[in-house]
């Protein structure tokens, strides 16, 4: 699932938030990060998994003028597999 576009700058570093609230089973709970992938390469992103229904992601450096896509894959206690993708525009201002 697509969850959204953002932009920013080269040299900014940014949390962003997937919210898996509305999403998850009553009970349910995320469980892991299986992984984290950028395309093209260039971006850094590295998530983080909070106490709460949210991935955490830590983006930073890119060049300017490219559209990356970050594709996160979240296991659940219920031993469901999520994947989402977010686009990150990097624009020099």
């Amino acid at each position: 699932m697509r969850v959204g576009t953002i932009t920013q700058q080269p040299a900014e570093r940014k949390w962003y938030s997937i919210d898996y609230s509305e999403a998850l089973d009553p009970g349910d709970r995320l469980s892991a990060v299986d992984s984290v992938a950028v395309e093209p390469e260039g971006l850094s992103a590295v998530a983080t998994l909070p106490e709460d229904d949210r991935v955490r992601l830590f983006i930073s450096e890119g060049q300017d003028g490219v559209v990356y896509k970050v594709t996160v894959q979240t296991r659940t206690v219920a031993n469901e597999l999520w994947e989402d993708e977010l686009v990150v525009r990097v624009k020099e201002v």
